[in-house]
């Protein structure tokens, strides 16, 4: 599901959507922006605006986004930080 507060489709149904974008998918992963943009045509979804993903316990923040769907690939541009929750085993 993609939320905004406002964006723009054209004929050749490329998006670009506004102030506060979330993305969840289904699988858990949410991303945060606050523009995003769609091309229909390349399969490809970028901003060029900081983005923060979240799942499972991992925050990735970055200066900007592109994911080529083709490709099935992700590139997050830094400076990047990225945290990961560790889970304590339980040893007993």
């Amino acid at each position: 599901m993609i939320v905004g507060e406002e964006g723009d489709l054209d004929r050749a149904k490329n998006l670009e959507i506004r102030r506060n974008v979330v993305v969840t998918s289904d699988d858990g992963m949410r991303l945060e922006t606050s523009v995003l943009r769609w091309h229909a045509a390349d399969r490809r979804v970028w901003t060029d605006v900081p983005v923060r993903i979240t799942r499972s316990g991992a925050v990735i923040d970055g200066r900007a986004l592109e994911m080529k769907l083709a490709d099935e690939a992700t590139d997050i541009k830094g400076p990047v930080r990225a945290v990961f929750e560790t889970r304590q085993r339980d040893t007993r």
